[in-house]
C-alpha cells in the first residue's frame, strides 16, 4: 500500500528501532496552526497514508479468518469494504498539495482531526488496541523530516505516556448485524458498509462531541452548581457556530461546539443514562443505537 504512494511519503526515514518520538500526537495538533504550511501537508499525507496501512491490514486479517473456514456469510464483504477504505485513503494522502488548507482540531478525549481541504479526517484506526502506536508511527515520520523542536517544546527526559486511545470509537464487523463502532459501553450499529468512509466519521464525530459535552458538564459542576438532568437540551445558536446546552429548568446554560448532537435530540435522550456515569466517574451501561435512524442524514458531515 505505501508502495503506491508519493516517493516524498514512502522515502520517509525512521527513527531507531525502539525509540519512542518525544512528542505526542495531540499536543502537536495543538501547535499546528503555528506550524509551516509544508509541515501540515506532510502531516495530512502521512496520517492518511498510515490509516491506509491499517486499514488495509484489518482487510488482510478478514480475509485470513475467511481461508481459516470462517462461517460468517458476510466476512467477505466486509473485508472488501474495509479495503475499499483503505485505497480511498491512500488516494487522498496522493491528492494533498504542499498549498492545500490543512486544520487540526484537538478534541477533549485527546483524540486528533485533521480538516483536508475543508474535510474531516477523524485521526483513528480499525482497532482502538493499535491507535497508540498509529500515533507514534505518525509522529516518527514527521519528526523524522521536520525539526519538530522548532515549534513544539519537548516533554520532561521521562518516560511519555502513551496517548490516551480508550475514547476511540473501535470498529468490528458484527456478523448479521451489520458493522459495528463501539467504545466504553456506546455500540453503534450500522446497517451495512454501503459509504464507510462516512459512517465511521459520523461515529467519531458523535464520540468525540458526547467526550466534549461531558467535560463540559464537568466543568459546570465544579463550580457548585447542579445539573438537572431532565433540563439537558443542546440547541443551535443564530449564528450557526456554536451550540446552547441548557442545564437547569431555570434557564442556566453554557456554550460549546456540538452540531451533530443538536441535530440529534433522540440521541441525547437515548444516551442520557451513559452520560450521568460517566460524568458521575460510574461504570456506563451498555447503550445499543441504531445508528442509520439516529445519526443525522451521512451529506450533514460535508457541511
Amino acid at each position: 500500500m505505501l508502495c503506491c504512494l508519493s516517493p516524498h511519503i514512502a522515502a520517509a526515514p525512521t527513527t531507531l528501532a525502539g525509540e519512542r518520538p518525544a512528542y505526542r500526537l495531540d499536543r502537536l495538533a495543538a501547535q499546528l496552526d503555528d506550524a509551516p504550511q509544508v509541515l501540515r501537508a506532510d502531516l495530512a499525507r502521512i496520517v492518511l497514508s498510515e490509516m491506509a496501512a491499517a486499514y488495509a491490514a484489518e482487510a488482510a486479517r478478514a480475509r485470513l479468518e475467511i481461508r481459516r473456514g470462517s462461517a460468517d456469510p458476510d466476512l467477505r464483504r466486509w473485508a472488501a469494504a474495509v479495503d475499499g477504505l483503505a485505497r480511498e485513503m491512500a488516494a487522498r494522502a496522493q491528492s494533498v498539495t504542499d498549498s492545500m488548507p490543512i486544520r487540526a482540531t484537538l478534541n477533549r478525549n485527546n483524540s486528533v482531526t485533521l480538516l483536508v481541504d475543508g474535510q474531516p479526517v477523524p485521526v483513528s484506526g480499525p482497532r482502538v488496541d493499535d491507535q497508540a502506536d498509529l500515533e507514534w508511527r505518525v509522529i516518527e515520520r514527521l519528526c523524522s523530516l521536520h525539526a519538530c523542536d522548532s515549534f513544539i517544546g519537548r516533554f520532561p527526559d521521562k518516560e511519555l505516556p502513551a496517548p490516551a486511545a480508550g475514547n476511540a470509537p473501535h470498529w468490528s464487523f458484527g456478523g448479521e448485524t451489520g458493522p459495528l463502532c463501539s467504545g466504553e459501553g456506546l455500540e453503534f450499529r450500522f446497517r451495512n458498509t454501503d459509504d464507510l468512509r462516512r459512517k465511521r466519521e459520523a461515529c467519531s464525530r458523535v464520540v468525540g462531541e458526547l467526550y466534549t459535552l461531558i467535560a463540559e458538564i464537568q466543568q459546570y459542576q465544579a463550580g457548585g452548581a447542579v445539573l438537572e438532568w431532565d433540563a439537558l437540551a443542546i440547541h443551535t445558536l443564530p449564528a450557526g457556530d456554536r451550540q446552547r446546552i441548557e442545564l437547569s429548568k431555570a434557564g442556566d446554560s453554557i456554550q460549546a461546539y456540538l452540531p451533530t448532537l443538536a441535530a440529534t435530540p433522540d440521541l441525547l435522550t437515548l444516551v442520557r443514562p451513559w452520560l450521568v456515569a460517566k460524568v458521575n466517574g460510574l461504570a456506563p451501561p451498555q447503550v445499543l443505537i441504531d445508528a442509520e435512524a439516529l445519526l443525522p442524514p451521512l451529506g450533514f458531515l460535508g457541511q
